[in-house]
């Protein structure tokens, strides 16, 4: 509620992390694996992309830290029988270093 008031100025359809998961990886080879098999699957509908791990983004605010941030739809029998089909979910994948890195001292920046 206090983001919503705070950055939507009382707007709830943008939020978009109601749900939210990380992935953890050891690696970026992995990590790019996974956005292929993501973007190959059907079911799901990627509605936005923030690639906080280009060179561009400015980590300094989030005290190092780096991610790639999906916001996602799951569109099958059972999203749609629920009418829940056109909810977003956020996806949070992440190199390992960088969720250290969060953990240790950058999350409260990040936040």
């Amino acid at each position: 509620i206090q983001k919503v008031v705070r950055s939507y100025h009382g707007d709830v359809s943008r939020l978009m992390d109601i749900v939210r998961y990380v992935l953890i990886f050891d690696d970026i080879v992995k990590l790019k694996r996974a956005i292929e098999v993501i973007r190959e699957d059907p079911m799901i509908q990627v509605a936005r992309i923030k690639n906080r791990l280009e060179h561009s983004y400015n980590s300094i605010k989030s005290g190092g830290y780096r991610d790639i941030c999906l916001n996602i739809r799951i569109c099958n029998d059972y999203t749609r029988k629920f009418y829940i089909d056109n909810h977003l979910c956020e996806l949070q994948l992440v190199l390992k270093s960088f969720m250290d890195l969060r953990a240790e001292k950058g999350h409260k920046n990040y936040r």
